[in-house]
């Protein structure tokens, strides 16, 4: 029961990562999902399956960390966009 349940995380955990890899936007939520299944079956399943369950992790953490820090970056460059450029600069005689 316990390999079987591996068997099926693994390949959800898979199929996750794939689609976040094929989605079009920084979304490190199918990537964080994925490593949440891949852990699962790193810790029912046994042999080759935990070695793949372990590659899967790796590489979907990887991918959720990059991810949130272009996000994060994105963010920055967008509130750097908007902010104001052209203020005059504030001197201590004006209020």
């Amino acid at each position: 029961m316990k390999l079987e349940t591996a068997k099926v995380c693994l390949a959800v955990a898979f199929v996750l990562f794939l689609g976040g890899d094929m989605m079009l936007c920084a979304c490190p939520g199918l990537y964080a999902l994925a490593a949440a299944f891949a852990g699962v079956a790193v810790w029912a399943g046994k042999g080759r399956i935990r070695l793949w369950s372990i590659v899967c992790l790796i590489a979907s953490l990887t991918f959720t960390g990059l991810d949130t820090l272009s996000l994060v970056r994105d963010h920055r460059r967008q509130n750097q966009m908007n902010a104001p450029t052209n203020a005059a600069p504030k001197t201590m005689n004006s209020k």
